[in-house]
């Protein structure tokens, strides 16, 4: 289940989401990053743009492969917390208010468990259980 997850999930933040904003360089990068204007961080925007960009790409990939699942799990949960936001601040529809909460959940429920068993994670990181360390 957790394969799954991780390899629908990633496909869409890598290839949908995260390359577009990628591809979309600087220009997006800093419109996408004034979203920080909202809570309160009004400096380096194409920064905070272009970690948001890198976030659902890389963090996508990383998902796909179950490599690094928690911490890229961690860095997808604040993108959608600021997505979030920043629908609210908008005063969008519920609906787009809550799309990226239901993928915070997501990613929260990824930070907990892990890759799981079939994930590189699993292959390079597994402890030995047999290991008296």
């Amino acid at each position: 289940g957790i394969l799954a997850l991780r390899l629908t999930v990633g496909f869409g933040f890598a290839f949908i989401y995260g390359l577009m904003k990628i591809e979309g360089g600087p220009e997006l990068w800093a419109m996408i990053g004034g979203s920080m204007s909202n809570i309160g961080i009004t400096f380096g925007h194409t920064f905070w743009g272009f970690m948001a960009s890198l976030s659902e790409f890389g963090g996508g990939i990383l998902l796909m492969l179950g490599l690094f699942v928690r911490p890229a799990a961690l860095f997808m949960a604040f993108t959608m917390i600021m997505a979030s936001i920043t629908h609210l601040a908008m005063k969008d529809q519920w609906y787009n208010v809550f799309q990226p909460l239901e993928m915070f959940g997501v990613f929260i429920a990824l930070l907990f468990l892990g890759a799981g068993k079939y994930s590189l994670d699993y292959l390079f990181f597994k402890k030995n259980k047999n290991s008296l360390n």
